[in-house]
This record gives C-alpha cells, structure tokens and sequence, in this order.
C-alpha cells in the first residue's frame, strides 16, 4: 500500500515518462544486446547498407514528424477535445499524402543514395505506417494513456532486432532480414491503430484538413533542418569513407547518442506540461525543471566516456573501436538536443514556429557544412565534432528568439560551472582510454554532480500530501 501510495504521489507527467523511458529502455537494451550478433554475423558492408537504411528512415520520419506528431498535434487536440476521432483521421489523412509524395521523390533519386529500387519501396510502405503509429502514440500521450505508449513502443523496439536475429540465426540472410522485420511488425500495429481509433460524432471536412495542414506547416522547415541536422554526419561520412566507416561510425553513435532516447521519451510526456505551465504564465516552473535535467544529462554524457572502450568491444569487433574518438561529442549533444526541444514547444506555444524553423536550419547548414571540412580532415571525430557544433549553435539561436518572445530565464549562470566540470572530466576520461583504473576514480566527478541535480529536481517529482 505504501509503494502504491508513493506511486499516485508522483505527478502524472513524470510517471509518463517513467513508463516512456522505461520502454526506450526495453528497446535500447534489445538494440544493444542483439548489436554484438548482428555485427559479427553481418560482414561490415552490409552492416553499412542497414545503417544507411536506417538513416533514411530515420530523416524521412523526422520530416514528417510535422505533420503526425508533437506540438501542432497536441494544440490541435486541445481544441478538437470534443471530437478527437475525426481530427486524428484528419492527421492520418494528411500525413500519410505527404508521406507518398516525400518517398514517390526518394524513389526516383534512390540510386543517388545508393539504394535499390525494390528497398526503397520497402522504405515507402515503412515510413506511411511509423506514420500512423506516431498519430496513434501523440493522442495516447497527450492524454497521459501511458501503458498503451509503454506496450506500443516495447512491441516496434523491441521485437524487429528479435525476429530477425532468430531468422537469420535459422535461416541465413543479410541485412534485408532486418529491414523486413522492421516492416513487419510496423504493419501489425498500424493495422491496430487503425482500428483502435476514437469513434468520431461527424464526417471528416476539407475544412479541417486545412487548419491541420496550415498548423502543421510552419514545423516543416524545423523538422526537415532537424533530420538534416541528425543524418547529414552518416551520410556524408559514408560517401567519404564508405561503408565499412559507416558501420563503425553507426555502433559508436548509437552508444553516444544512446541518451537521446530518453530526450524523446521525456519531451513526450513534458510537452503537454509545458504548454499547460506557459497557459498560466508560470514558466519559472519550466526553468526550475530544465536546469537540473541540463546538468544531470552533461553528468551522463562524461559517465558513457568511462566505460565506452569495453562497451564497444562487447558490441563490436575490436576494429570499431577506430570510432571512437566521435563519442564524447556524440554525447555532449543530448544536453543541447533537450533544450532545443523544450525551446521549440515554447516558441510553437507563442506562435513563433519561423523562429524554430530558423533555430534548426541554423544547425542543419553548421552540420552540413562542417561534416564536409571536418571528416575530410579528422574523420570520424570530425564527424561526432561536426553535430556537437550544430547542436550547440541551434539550441542558442532558439534561447536567443526565445528571449525576443520574453521568456528569458530558461537557462542561467548556475549551468557554468557543472557544465565545465563535466566537460573536462569527459575529456580526461577519454584520454585514460587505456586505463580501466584511472577512468573508475575520475568518474566520482560527474557522477556527484548527477546526484546534486537529481537533489535539485526532486521536489518537482510529487505532488504535495
């Protein structure tokens, strides 16, 4: 009873993302356990070819996040309360055309990506029904249906690395093995979305479909910088060096950005909060939660660096570990990538989505651009160099037309010191690479610092007796 009651204590947005992160653990966990077969069963070329499918895939999906998920379709159920039905078909409706008319484009330019015909219809038929499943996810959590989230994404995480390393390990096979997996299960549980969706009182109206498409149109451009932004480093990195490079580059970067899931996991359930905080005006609220969760997120980043060579070598062959000079900046991005999403909500929330998409273009030409100088010169800690200047310089221009909308105190000079602590701790930890001893002691650091801003956060974990 006391467990249960300590429970309900907690605010409902934190127990969402208990339940979100705890399914992005599930998966990451699944991701990485199955990562050391897949890439010793695969040869590294072929574990490139998967790896630049799941770029592709993951870009696509974040272009046509604007239009199926996050703050546009979170301000459109506020407002569609009394007939969610027709306005999640209206979603569907709208992000499933524009999904035909971004993959029928990446068809026909395949061969420029170096991808086949038949996989890039794969890829088409993939990204319709992320689509459907992202609409079905957004409703699910803006209305704080967090078991049915937890299911869901165990189930689309979890389960494609499974069925296909149980194939292969039967059967034999590449890396269409687990392209196929991937779209198998997709299928499945858009067919349940599908039939799971609220019964709505009224016929679907042009009229709606406009409203959606005009406030889903103005995070176009931010999402299209954002998977700009996040994809550039591994495709450009694979056409300079190759796939092999890619498939080392690819392991490193799941384990460096292997934080940023629970980015996603937690803005899922801290963005509904947001925008009903900034409706009252009470955004010192928002601050005294972003502060610690900036600190604590920096803390984590240095921590990876103490263990990173034996993960890499548990993960892959030792030949990966060429990668990794790319993983402390790989980590350092979490931090930023979190701030630009809490900036972006407010500045949707004030109707100032330009400034987001400026915000994110910002980042998407830093990344582009310093991609091409950087890995041509330093390789692989070009690239990790690359996305962590990209990230920095697009989290500070939306701080900055946050400000301009008079929300100043998002971040504070409380943030020096921790930061630089953590920072230089990362880059010693780093360089005791080769001393298991020496990274254990330093890691007292950040990992003190993590407890100061759990302390500091914690009384925004429950609710008052």
């Amino acid at each position: 009873m006391k467990i249960k009651e300590l429970f309900y204590r907690i605010k409902t947005p934190v127990r969402a993302s208990v339940f979100y992160l705890g399914a992005s653990v599930v998966g990451k966990a699944v991701g990485l356990l199955t990562t050391p077969y897949f890439t010793r069963v695969l040869s590294a070329e072929d574990y490139g070819k998967f790896s630049l499918y799941m770029s592709l895939l993951g870009g696509i999906s974040v272009i046509v996040s604007a239009f199926n998920s996050g703050s546009a379709v979170y301000s459109g159920l506020d407002r569609s309360s009394d007939n969610e039905g027709s306005y999640i078909k209206g979603v569907w409706y709208v992000s499933c055309t524009f999904s035909l008319l971004i993959t029928s484009v990446l068809t026909v330019f395949s061969p420029f990506f170096g991808l086949d015909r038949k996989i890039a219809l794969i890829l088409s038929l993939q990204i319709i029904c992320d689509g459907i499943v992202a609409t079905s996810l957004c409703l699910s959590k803006y209305k704080y249906r967090y078991t049915r989230v937890f299911v869901i994404s165990v189930i689309s995480a979890a389960f494609p690395p499974l069925i296909a390393a149980a194939f292969i390990r039967k059967y034999g096979g590449g890396y269409v093995v687990r392209i196929y997996s991937l779209l198998a299960v997709s299928v499945c549980i858009a067919a349940c979305a599908l039939v799971s969706i609220p019964k709505s009182k009224e016929k679907l109206k042009m009229s709606e479909i406009k409203r959606i498409v005009k406030s889903s149109l103005p995070l176009l451009p931010h999402t299209a910088s954002n998977a700009l932004t996040v994809q550039a480093d591994k495709l450009i990195l694979s056409t300079v060096m190759g796939a092999d490079a890619l498939a080392k580059y690819s392991v490193v970067y799941s384990l460096g950005a292997g934080l940023g899931f629970t980015v996603s996991a937690i803005s899922g359930s801290l963005s509904p909060w947001i925008i009903r905080r900034l409706d009252r005006g009470d955004e010192e609220k928002i601050s005294e939660l972003v502060i610690p969760m900036i600190i604590g997120y920096f803390s984590l980043s240095a921590m990876i660096m103490a263990f990173a060579p034996e993960t890499i070598k548990i993960l892959a062959p030792e030949s990966y570990l060429d990668a990794l000079p790319a993983l402390l900046p790989l980590t350092l991005c979490t931090p930023f990538t979190f701030l630009s999403t809490v900036t972006t909500v407010s500045l949707v929330h004030h109707k100032k989505g330009r400034y987001s998409a400026i915000s994110s273009l910002v980042g998407a030409v830093c990344c582009v651009v310093l991609s091409f100088i950087f890995i041509s010169q330093f390789g692989y800690l070009g690239a990790g160099m690359a996305m962590l200047i990209s990230k920095i310089g697009e989290a500070m221009t939306a701080i900055y037309f946050l400000a301009r909308c008079g929300v100043r105190n998002i971040i504070s000079s409380k943030l020096f010191l921790p930061v630089l602590l953590t920072v230089l701790s990362g880059i010693i930890l780093y360089q005791l690479r080769g001393n298991p001893i020496g990274r254990f002691s330093v890691l007292v650091l950040p990992f003190s610092i993590l407890l100061y801003s759990l302390w500091k956060g914690k009384a925004l974990l429950f609710e008052k007796a």
